[in-house]
């Protein structure tokens, strides 16, 4: 069995990239389609959504899992200049 770590991922502002307001941008929506697992709803790669939008940050994850039918899994971040909620998919 040959085993690997990945050395990359992708990381996504949400407000513009993945959606404008309450609205998922269509491309998007195509874009995620393509990089997570349609059976399983696992991404193929790893990557991270990163908003500075106030809001509750888990209403963002269920928001962003139902737009895109892909996991999402709320993780907080914190940096010593502010605090950014993180979306960790995967």
């Amino acid at each position: 069995m040959l085993l690997y770590c990945l050395q990359y991922g992708i990381c996504f502002d949400i407000d513009g990239v993945v959606a404008r307001g309450l609205s998922p941008i269509p491309e998007a929506v195509e874009a995620f389609q393509m990089l997570c697992d349609k059976k399983s709803g696992r991404p193929k790669v790893p990557f991270v959504f990163l908003t500075n939008g106030f809001g509750s940050a888990r209403v963002k994850a269920q928001r962003l899992q139902n737009w895109l039918q892909c996991e999402v899994i709320h993780a907080p971040l914190a940096s010593d200049l502010n605090i950014l909620p993180q979306f960790v998919i995967g």
